[in-house]
């Protein structure tokens, strides 16, 4: 573990088979378990936790303080599961005070460029394309793939929007109807909410479109497992027929609801 040419705080908490590069800076509060491999140029801050066998690569920072007027300069994490590859310039930020800790699960590849803020939350097995920005949201997703999609580029939902709020699903025999599970104080979940307004709104056809905010009803959010927002969940009466996670460019869904109708007829 030791290279007299990176600095390591002497209050970090790093296992002895640790392997670290030159010239890689290790602040206090900082825990890296067995077997990681931390390249050089890495700068690991304060509340960074980091699990056993991963590989972080050269460029990398992990546990800055968040790009987040609110917060006051809190003790809070960010941590990073086992396994886990966090490859050149990604950046890991900490989290506010309001939600926890940001985190990484296990065997999950973070490629170059990347930009996870605080307040994310990513499942196992998570595979983030080259330059993916992750907004300073609640992001909850499990076993997928995040492709390269311009989030930034991307307009927020209207103010007058066209979807229906429920508290609860009723399930009926009949209609095919979609149900878009949604963080209101999600940037990522309103850029979504924009491509199905729109698609509301251009469609000849009348859509069951219906919206579920899981901020303000969280049981919903575990009933019907959901394991990522935003998500659309389409229905059969009262049978799910399919998900639709993440963020889905207005052609994808267009095209993705158009199927599902002819489908089901």
């Amino acid at each position: 573990m030791k290279q007299p040419l990176a600095y390591i705080h002497p209050d970090a908490n790093i296992a002895p088979t640790v392997e670290i590069k030159p010239f890689t800076t290790i602040d206090k509060n900082v825990v890296i378990g067995e077997g990681t491999r931390i390249g050089s140029n890495v700068r690991i801050m304060e509340g960074a936790r980091i699990g056993k066998n991963c590989h972080i690569f050269p460029g990398a920072v992990i546990g800055a303080i968040p790009q987040d007027l609110k917060f006051r300069g809190e003790e809070t994490l960010a941590v990073i599961g086992d396994n886990t590859t966090i490859r050149e310039f990604a950046t890991v930020n900490r989290v506010t005070i309001t939600r926890g800790k940001t985190m990484i699960g296990n065997n999950c590849l973070i490629m170059a460029y990347c930009h996870i803020a605080h307040d994310c939350i990513l499942g196992n097995n998570i595979i983030m394309a080259n330059t993916i920005q992750l907004a300073g949201v609640i992001f909850y997703i499990l076993n997928a793939v995040v492709a390269n999609v311009k989030l930034t580029q991307m307009p927020l939902a209207s103010v007058n929007t066209n979807l229906i709020e429920l508290e609860e699903i009723e399930l009926n025999n009949e209609e095919l109807y979609f149900v878009f599970f949604h963080d209101s104080n999600s940037e990522l979940c309103e850029k979504m909410r924009f491509n199905i307004e729109k698609l509301i709104e251009n469609n000849q056809e009348p859509l069951s479109f219906y919206a579920i905010d899981v901020s303000k009803n969280p049981g919903s959010f575990y009933e019907y497992n959901i394991s990522g927002i935003p998500n659309i969940l389409v229905f059969k009466g009262d049978k799910e027929i399919k998900r639709i996670m993440g963020i889905v460019s207005y052609k994808n869904l267009a095209s993705t609801s158009a199927f599902m109708r002819n489908r089901e007829r």
